[in-house]
């Protein structure tokens, strides 16, 4: 199964990790919707995860159906990777007109019918439909940030799986080291303690080439989110570097 390429789209990378952070209040929220709204049309489906108490709740549930569905995701990939390798076996044995070497490989004729009824075209064998999530407020979960927890093992396998995932947190530290550092951009809302601005300048290369210590990210942040017309604003930390100005409130 081929895994799908890190795309950038309108304020956010397609099948990749996106990280909206900040004080509640402060407009994160707001701010994943207009995401999920602007590049909606670049997926399949979009869906939202929440603690019941949240805000609403999630549209598709909370921290248990997100590992529900995750889990059902990533048997998903693992049935397309065998279907895929079981019908370049049916394709060799067409090219060589060898109906044999498709049976003797175990491509019966029961797995041929079972094919064809659970894909329309032989173009879907191999390929699972693109999704965007919005995981809201789920950052004190550890299920999401245990290092062997199905959360991680899936955002390691994010292009093969065909998810983008936007994570709408608290605090930096929320999440796992593995998905910090492999976060392709933050959204950082007004509120945050000066701990979190340390700990991203500690973990990551800052994007520009006039920031250089936890100060001078403090400087642009508290320019972008402090004053009265900026309370609900962001300061955008573009790590992949291929953003345009995209949906930044």
């Amino acid at each position: 199964m081929e895994a799908g390429s890190i795309e950038p789209l309108d304020g956010i990378y397609k099948n990749a990790f996106n990280l909206i952070l900040g004080a509640q209040g402060r407009g994160k929220t707001f701010h994943a919707e207009e995401l999920l709204r602007a590049n909606a049309g670049h997926f399949d489906k979009v869906l939202r995860f929440a603690p019941g108490g949240s805000c609403g709740g999630g549209t598709d549930g909370d921290s248990a159906a997100l590992v529900s569905y995750l889990n059902d995701r990533v048997r998903d990939a693992e049935r397309q990777r065998h279907d895929a390798k079981q019908v370049d076996i049916l394709r060799s044995a067409i090219i060589q007109e060898n109906p044999r070497f498709a049976f003797e490989r175990g491509v019966t004729r029961e797995f041929i019918v079972d094919l064809l009824e659970r894909y329309p075209s032989h173009r879907d064998v191999g390929s699972l439909p693109p999704v965007l999530m919005l995981i809201d407020d789920m950052g004190g979960d550890p299920r999401l940030k245990m290092t062997g927890s199905v959360f991680n093992d899936v955002a390691r396998r994010l292009r093969h799986l065909q998810l983008t995932i936007i994570f709408n947190g608290h605090q930096f530290k929320d999440l796992s080291p593995f998905v910090r550092t492999n976060t392709q951009v933050v959204y950082l809302h007004g509120g945050l303690p000066i701990r979190d601005l340390k700990d991203i300048c500690g973990e990551r290369r800052i994007p520009g080439a006039n920031v250089r210590t936890y100060r001078d990210l403090e400087q642009l942040y508290n320019k972008q989110t402090e004053a009265p017309e900026t309370f609900y604003g962001s300061l955008m930390l573009d790590f992949y570097g291929k953003l345009k100005k995209g949906v930044n409130p």
